[in-house]
C-alpha cells in the first residue's frame, strides 16, 4: 500500500500551492481539471503500484486551498504551469510524469515548451485535445460578465448536477456531492479564465502542436467508451497510444480509481 500523504501548502513565486505528497523515488504530479481539486486524487496515495512512487498532487492557483491571486493578476496557463512545476522542485525533484486531467492539459504548450527539462513523460487523462472535449469550458468562455455571474450563482447551489453529468450512473449521491464540493472552493476569476484560455488553446491547435512537437513518451486514457471522438485519429497519427476504462466517465479516477491508476502508474506501452 502507498505512504499516507502529506499536505502542506508550498510557496512558489506566484504563490502558495496546497499540496498532498508522498515521498518516493520518482514524482508523478496529478493535477486536477476545471473546477477540481487535488481531493479527486485521493485513492492515488493507496494504490499499490504506488507504493514507491512519489505521489504529488496540487490544488492549481484559485483553486481548492491554492492562494487566489490578487491586484487583477491573470490565472494563464503558462503561469499555472510554473507554479506545479516550482512546487514538484521544492519536493526535491528536478522532473516528474504530469498526470493531467481534462482542461489541464492546457499545461503542456508551457510544460513542453520553456519547462521541457522538468517533464519525464505524460499521461493525459481525457486531456483536451480537440473541440469537442471542450463542451463545458467553451460554454463558460462564450458566456457575458452577467451570464457567467448568474450561472456560478447556481453552480454554488447545484454543483453535483454538473459533476454527476460527467460521472458514470450509478454513484452515491453523498459521494457526488462530497466531491463537487470543490467549485466552491474556486475562485469564480480563476474558474472563467482557465476555461476561457483552456478553451482558446484547444480549438487553435495549440495543445495538440506541443504534444506533436514533443519527443517525451505520452499516453492518453479515456473514460467513457469507445465511441466515435475525433481525438482517436489524431492519436493515432501523433503515435499516441490510447486506452479505455471501461465503466468510467469523464472523471475516471473518482468512477474507476483502481484500473485508472493501474495504467498511471502501471508499466503500460507509451510513445516511444
Amino acid at each position: 500500500m502507498g505512504s499516507k500523504p502529506t499536505t502542506e501548502k508550498i510557496k512558489t513565486r506566484t504563490g502558495q500551492i496546497a499540496c498532498s505528497h508522498t515521498p518516493g523515488r520518482d514524482a508523478y504530479c496529478l493535477v486536477h481539471g476545471l473546477g477540481g481539486w487535488k481531493e479527486f486524487f485521493a485513492d492515488a496515495f493507496g494504490h499499490p503500484t504506488a507504493a514507491e512512487l512519489a505521489v504529488v498532487c496540487p490544488d492549481l492557483l484559485g483553486f481548492g486551498s491554492s492562494a487566489r491571486l490578487g491586484n487583477g493578476a491573470a490565472y494563464s496557463m503558462a503561469l499555472q504551469a510554473e507554479a506545479v512545476v516550482e512546487c514538484v522542485a521544492s519536493l526535491g525533484f528536478d522532473r516528474a510524469c504530469f498526470v493531467l486531467h481534462s482542461i489541464s492539459s492546457a499545461l503542456l504548450p508551457a510544460l513542453l515548451g520553456q519547462r521541457r527539462a522538468s517533464v519525464e513523460s505524460v499521461c493525459l487523462l481525457e486531456g483536451n485535445l480537440v473541440e469537442e472535449d471542450t463542451e463545458w469550458s467553451g460554454k463558460l468562455a462564450a458566456m457575458s460578465d452577467d451570464e457567467f455571474d448568474k450561472y456560478y450563482s447556481w453552480l454554488l447551489q447545484k454543483p453535483h448536477l454538473v459533476l454527476a453529468s460527467q460521472l458514470r450512473a450509478g454513484q452515491p449521491r453523498d459521494a457526488v456531492r462530497e466531491w463537487a464540493g470543490s467549485f466552491a472552493h474556486a475562485d469564480p476569476r480563476a474558474l472563467r479564465q482557465t476555461a476561457a484560455e483552456g478553451y482558446s488553446l484547444t480549438v487553435s491547435g495549440e495543445i495538440v502542436q506541443a504534444v506533436r512537437g514533443s519527443k517525451v513518451p505520452i499516453q492518453y486514457i479515456r473514460g467513457r467508451d469507445e465511441r466515435e471522438w475525433n481525438g482517436a485519429a489524431l492519436l493515432a497519427e501523433l503515435g499516441v497510444s490510447v486506452q479505455y476504462i471501461k465503466g468510467a466517465g469523464h472523471y475516471m479516477m473518482l468512477d474507476q480509481p483502481e484500473a485508472t491508476y493501474e495504467i498511471v502508474f502501471g508499466k503500460d506501452e507509451r510513445r516511444k
